[in-house]
């Protein structure tokens, strides 16, 4: 495609997720596990994709940080990073899938309206 003969840049994408909609199975260790697939995709002004990204996250917590989740008082934080032709009109699109839910949020954003530097706060999850 032509995108990839031009000048691109490399973004680091960070989500921010209320785990307390998502299913947590407690396990046998005692703790809460759930699991979550982060997408980003890159779309050009006529739909076509330019570049994608999947990550599957395990999180799991003890029994005192699940009991934080329950009360909305945490959020979980990861990065994504994802290669973004420069000099294209360009959107993000971002979806959060929760396999054992089968519960799924997606949202749709122009690169341009994107703030480098701008982060919130959250458990950090590698």
């Amino acid at each position: 495609a032509d995108f990839q003969r031009k000048p691109f840049r490399e973004d680091q994408l960070l989500f921010v997720i209320d785990p307390s909609r998502m299913h947590f199975g407690l396990e046998s260790d005692g703790r809460y596990h759930a699991e979550l697939e982060l997408v980003t995709v890159v779309y050009d002004n006529e739909a076509n994709v330019l570049n994608s990204v999947s990550t599957v996250r395990q999180i799991s917590f003890d029994a005192e940080t699940y009991g934080k989740v329950l009360r909305h008082e945490l959020t979980v934080s990861s990065h994504q990073m994802v290669e973004v032709p420069e000099k294209v009109n360009a959107f993000f699109r971002f979806g959060v899938y929760d396999p054992a839910s089968e519960r799924i949020g997606t949202m749709e954003v122009p690169v341009d309206n994107v703030q480098p530097g701008v982060a919130g706060a959250g458990l950090q999850m590698p």
